[in-house]
């Protein structure tokens, strides 16, 4: 683990110190810091306790409990009598963190990545961690550090940074960034100024604290602005390239897109704008993965094997894409095509994020860790596609138990260019401009001819909602939150998407969840019109219940057919997670 001198500290905070033998140098220091605690509940011996002052609580309260807890040292805004603990006095302990970390990040010399995005943050990170080496748990060794839990704002990613061990973390540092204000992203970035900064999409979030999907995206293109300059690279779906302030970025920016994709209108000429072109097919035990660097594979092996990524169909399309941009960040950052393809086809999601599970006799497709209108559709899709019938629920058993399924033929994808699913994506340039193949980023690995890709399976016809009411499944929608004034209005549309058959049943709770009824009915009723049949495409109200309470939740699955799957998708806060611990006697 790092370590950290008394002088350091002083030095990169202008603090002063004060302790129990007094002076300002720090040499009252018995030790080196070994980390930095904002909790004196997980401080570990040795580390310096932050004080921080919120709303609910001051740290400064705490000191005596960070000296039990085996503190070297403290960080305060106003030294506290009677505790025999050295403390460093700055003006704002917050601000003396992030500087700490930022003087430390100057001590890396390995690849530091920065992920950012509406969705697919955290899995994104958990991937590319694998792909580069050997993660960081904690328990020892390991070359690779990446984001634990949900440090990713502007406490947690300071605290993350002064983890990193210049001597150990030799392949990589790589950081989840996460925000719901604005300015947030640039506090971040000033602190993290990544090597590689990973967009992974720009989607309607935290409209609540941020504004409009503008507005979004100019803070997701604020970690990018303060990519390292000299040898930095922003890597984001090329769709993005449609909002100006990604269009304007001035780092090397690697614009990938995906399928048959059309290159996103240029304007001018941009030296610093590359395009790479990343597939993803469904497979029959998952997706495989390609991305090319012009018209050859990046991420090839060198003894001429094509650099086809296989990823187990647990996951959705969304992670699909998501994962062909983590390939073309450890491509640049030197992994090899075997550690690469490796991790995609052994990697399995964390907790929460979209895992099968089995509880008292039923099988659930929790996905409940947080949401937002794209992800809820991202994951409902790929909960559709996984319960196509018996030969689908034998794939989710594989699934689960760490093999591959053999379910995944059909694309289970809806035909693109309408609705909230292409929230923010780009359209093929009418002035017919074409990537600039001619500049592409090379490749640090072998690249070999192009390889064909299996063959594209046609997407499959619209579903009716009355042609498969057989095999019924659960689906449990809790409210996405922080959707300020569109709310309602983006609950209704997804509820107008959602892959629903007749026979499903849907059970909606807590926050704005039930407006997702109005754009079930509605979007049935639109269908009726369409066909001028009174019967044919509409879902049965009768199969929507608003449980105001989880036990209502539990009765209504409970009251469901045996058998049936559970689809759960909510913000963190409505814990639908709790739905698969047994219920209390």
């Amino acid at each position: 683990m790092p370590e950290f001198s008394s002088a350091f500290l002083q030095e990169h905070t202008a603090g002063a110190w004060h302790g129990t033998t007094g002076g300002a140098t720090g040499a009252n220091l018995d030790a080196a810091v070994n980390g930095f605690s904002i909790d004196t509940r997980t401080l570990r011996r040795g580390e310096c306790f932050v004080a921080l002052k919120t709303e609910k609580r001051d740290g400064h309260d705490f000191l005596a409990d960070a000296l039990a807890a085996g503190a070297a040292a403290a960080l305060v805004e106003h030294p506290v009598a009677g505790v025999a603990l050295p403390q460093l006095v700055v003006a704002d302990t917050a601000a003396a963190l992030r500087q700490l970390a930022a003087a430390h990040r100057d001590t890396l010399r390995c690849p530091v990545i920065g992920i950012t995005g509406s969705a697919g943050k955290t899995s994104t990170k958990d991937l590319l961690a694998r792909m580069l080496g050997k993660p960081d748990t904690g328990t020892g060794g390991g070359n690779v550090l990446a984001t634990v839990g949900n440090l990713n704002n502007t406490l947690g990613v300071p605290l993350t940074l002064l983890r990193a061990d210049p001597k150990r973390h030799r392949r990589g540092v790589v950081v989840e960034c996460g925000m719901s204000e604005r300015g947030e992203m640039d506090v971040i970035g000033t602190v993290l100024r990544p090597t590689i900064a990973l967009i992974t999409n720009v989607l309607p979030a935290h409209l609540a604290g941020v504004g409009s999907l503008a507005d979004i995206a100019r803070e997701k293109a604020a970690l990018a602005r303060h990519v390292m300059s000299a040898a930095g690279v922003a890597i984001f779906p090329a769709e993005l390239l449609e909002h100006d302030c990604f269009a304007r970025l001035k780092c090397l920016k690697l614009a990938v897109m995906f399928n048959d994709a059309g290159a996103p209108p240029v304007f001018g000429t941009d030296g610093n704008l590359k395009f790479w072109r990343g597939h993803y097919e469904a497979a029959p035990k998952g997706w495989l993965l390609k991305i090319f660097a012009g018209s050859k594979p990046a991420g090839s092996a060198a003894d001429s094997q094509p650099g086809l990524f296989p990823l187990l169909n647990t996951h959705s399309e969304g992670m699909a894409r998501n994962a062909i941009l983590a390939i073309a960040a450890a491509t640049l950052a030197d992994s090899d095509y075997f550690d690469i393809a490796t991790a995609t086809a052994s990697w399995k999601p964390s907790a929460g994020r979209g895992e099968w599970r089995t509880t008292g006799g039923r099988r659930y497709y929790a996905d409940c860790y947080n949401a937002n209108p794209c992800s809820v559709l991202d994951a409902a899709g790929n909960f559709d596609r996984q319960t196509q019938g018996g030969a689908a629920r034998q794939g989710e058993r594989g699934a689960e138990s760490g093999e591959q399924g053999d379910n995944a033929g059909e694309e289970g994808k809806r035909a693109k260019g309408e609705g909230i699913r292409d929230k923010g994506k780009g359209q093929r340039a009418e002035s017919g401009a074409t990537p600039q193949e001619t500049t592409l980023i090379p490749s640090p690995l072998s690249l070999i001819p192009s390889a064909a890709l299996p063959p594209r399976s046609p997407l499959p016809a619209p579903r009716s909602l009355g042609s498969e009411a057989t095999n019924p499944r659960i689906f449990v929608l809790g409210g996405m939150n922080e959707l300020g004034e569109q709310s309602a209005a983006l609950h209704e549309r997804v509820g107008r998407e959602l892959p629903l058959r007749a026979g499903d049943i849907l059970i909606l709770h807590g926050g704005d969840a039930p407006r997702i009824a109005d754009g079930v009915l509605a979007a049935g009723s639109a269908a009726n019109r369409a066909t001028g049949s009174a019967t044919d495409g509409g879902f049965p109200k009768e199969n929507i219940i608003v449980a105001d309470t989880l036990d209502a939740v539990r009765a209504a699955i409970d009251d469901a057919p045996a058998g049936a799957p559970v689809f759960l998708k909510a913000s963190r806060s409505f814990a639908l997670e709790r739905l698969l611990d047994p219920p209390e006697a």
